[in-house]
């Protein structure tokens, strides 16, 4: 009998494609439903300057359906974005799909960004969403406006969605965030306290000259951005953008920071405006949330299952194995590079059957549920908790010749030595520039693990379901008093092709495992990155590293092997530690200090 947790996506899609009738709501799936494309053909669209009750004036565009068979007033989308509310003359897919559904939509520029005034110190401040509040406010006195809201968005705007719904307006009723980051610090800027120089030198750049012109190029195409309505000629356009020109450039500050609690001369640090320092007033808040991250996109997958199991009552969650724009594939194995599963469209129309049901049917969001996908599998399942019900955890020891296997070792000596080769890259687009506009993809690592410290287990017997956060425990020594630790988790198929699966990374300060002070106590090891938890290596002494990987759900299939790379620096994204030398780490793996890599493997109940 089918396991009741799996429902294949190509089925679903297949549905999808034939028009049948709208499914029930299933839990084992994302709810794929017809792309029933009748509906609004035509839409008012206006933009205009909005007047803040500090006198600050902010630029939104309005879409309104005119011909929607439903007939009016409408739920109304609401993006707050800092990357131009209006890129292109084309109107974007997901809004006019939204209008064809029946739903107005608002994109407002952040101030100090866009075609806003004032001035951007650092994103999300309260007065920024303080703005977005004032925007839901004139949203409801419209005439076309049914009184409810919500919010949407992908990457910054995601995060914008959530720190609005925790001003807690009354009328925000649903929100689906995407690609977001949950933690600034952990899950993008600093990942396992290393800085994540590639993403905010170039994130930094790009934002720097959006605020500073109206016309951009990014990898090739234009960006123009366009005056409100009651400007033709963009005489107010080039008033706002002359007083961006003190808005802050996000690099030149944080590259001065190490510590999760460091913080910049305005006492601000990178908690101050992440979502998970909102968890209990988005929680109080009562809006349904509809979260959707990627295995293989930044720390979203980390920060989706955090956000889910901080929060309480319902909510639904998604993580597939996208790039961070959700329209193609980060993990090639289950399908062409260039079509998500599902694809695009078909994730919309879920998100937009989230809002109709909660923005104009009533229907409550009753639901507790992360869907996942598994990637090397091609499934999509469900689990009410985290981690999933059913996990085990399986022990692999790193040993001699290169092998890796669920013995401990029984020797009394062995080591292997590793010089940082600080020329390796984990990929040309890695995960961690995936938010910076980038395709995220990892092709065959076969060559680039011949630079790396390499462990690999036999054959499988049968498949391996890993669901859930590899923990990585490391006995060793190094000639450096600080360093970079990067631990990949491969898949090495009986061809010889290595494919990645996900990593972990840790900078040797923040190496002291702490108490989680979390609500919810994420099954890894706990680094708190605080200053007061710094804990220099002593050159020469034997220490211990646990890391927490990026989670994942990847099936090894029955012949394949799974490997285990350690690195001490990735040049694709991260900075350099330590700044100078050349360490040699030795990593021991015998009986008094073993060394091992703990799998969260996932039994089949049925």
């Amino acid at each position: 009998m089918t396991n009741s947790r799996r429902v294949l996506a190509l089925s679903a899609l297949a549905a999808l494609a034939l028009g049948v009738g709208a499914c029930e709501h299933d839990p084992t799936v994302l709810e794929t439903h017809p792309l029933d494309l009748v509906g609004a053909t035509r839409a008012s669209t206006d933009s205009y300057y909005l007047t803040m009750s500090d006198g600050v004036r902010v630029a939104v565009d309005v879409y309104v359906p005119q011909d929607w068979p439903g007939g009016g007033p409408y739920p109304t989308v609401l993006e707050l974005t800092r990357y131009w509310r209006s890129r292109t003359s084309d109107i974007p897919y997901t809004i006019r799909r939204g209008l064809q559904r029946g739903f107005a939509w608002v994109v407002m520029d952040e101030r100090g960004t866009g075609a806003s005034f004032g001035e951007w110190p650092a994103p999300l401040t309260d007065r920024a969403v303080q703005d977005g509040i004032e925007v839901i406010d004139w949203i409801v006195d419209q005439e076309w406006s049914n009184g409810l809201v919500g919010a949407t968005g992908v990457s910054y705007p995601g995060t914008s969605a959530f720190h609005l719904a925790a001003a807690g307006h009354p009328s925000l009723k649903a929100i689906v965030p995407q690609s977001d980051t949950y933690d600034q610090y952990e899950d993008l800027v600093f990942p396992g306290g290393m800085f994540n120089q590639g993403f905010m030198e170039g994130w930094s750049q790009i934002t720097a000259a959006m605020d500073r012109a109206t016309s951009i190029s990014v990898e090739g195409e234009t960006f123009t951005l366009s005056p409100v309505d009651e400007d033709p000629t963009g005489e107010l356009l080039d008033q706002a953008i002359a007083g961006h020109s003190n808005n802050l450039i996000a690099v030149d500050v944080v590259r001065d920071l190490t510590f999760r609690d460091d913080t910049d001369s305005n006492g601000l640090n990178l908690d101050s405006f992440s979502t998970h320092s909102l968890a209990e007033e988005i929680t109080q808040a009562d809006v349904a949330v509809y979260h959707w991250g990627s295995w293989l996109d930044g720390g979203s997958a980390d920060g989706v299952i955090r956000a889910f199991m901080e929060s309480s009552g319902p909510r639904r969650a998604a993580i597939g194995s996208w790039t961070h724009g959700l329209d193609d594939n980060s993990f090639t194995g289950d399908g062409d590079r260039n079509t998500a599963v599902p694809p695009f469209n078909a994730q919309w129309e879920e998100a937009l059957n989230f809002f109709d049901d909660l923005l104009r049917k009533g229907k409550p969001s009753g639901e507790r549920v992360i869907r996942y996908y598994t990637m090397g599998e091609g499934v999509w399942k469900a689990t009410p908790s985290w981690p999933v019900p059913g996990t085990g955890y399986e022990t692999f020891f790193l040993g001699g010749d290169g092998t890796l296997g669920t013995d401990a070792p029984a020797a009394t000596e062995g080591e292997d030595s590793y010089e940082v080769d600080f020329d390796v890259s984990s990929a040309e687009e890695p995960r961690w520039l995936g938010p910076l506009f980038a395709d995220t993809w990892y092709p065959d690592r076969l060559v680039r693990d011949l630079d790396l410290l390499v462990y690999q287990s036999p054959p499988l017997p049968a498949n391996m379901e890993v669901t859930g956060y590899p923990v990585v425990n490391l006995r060793l020594t190094s000639t450096h008093a600080d360093g970079a630790f990067f631990v990949y988790l491969e898949d090495v198929s009986p061809q010889g092709t290595v494919t990645y699966v996900t990593e972990g990374v840790l900078r040797g300060i923040h190496r002291r495992v702490v108490d989680e002070p979390s609500p919810w106590k994420r099954p890894i090891p706990y680094h708190s990155f605080l200053a007061a938890d710094a804990q220099p290596i002593v050159p020469g002494e034997v220490f211990e590293l646990a890391i927490g990987m990026e989670p994942t759900s990847f099936l090894f299939r029955e012949g394949h092997r799974i490997r285990i790379a350690i690195a001490g620096h990735d040049s694709s994204a991260f900075e350099r530690v330590p700044a100078e030398g050349d360490p040699v780490l030795t990593i021991l793996r015998n009986s008094t200090y073993p060394s091992s890599v703990t799998l969260p493997v996932v039994r089949d109940p049925s």
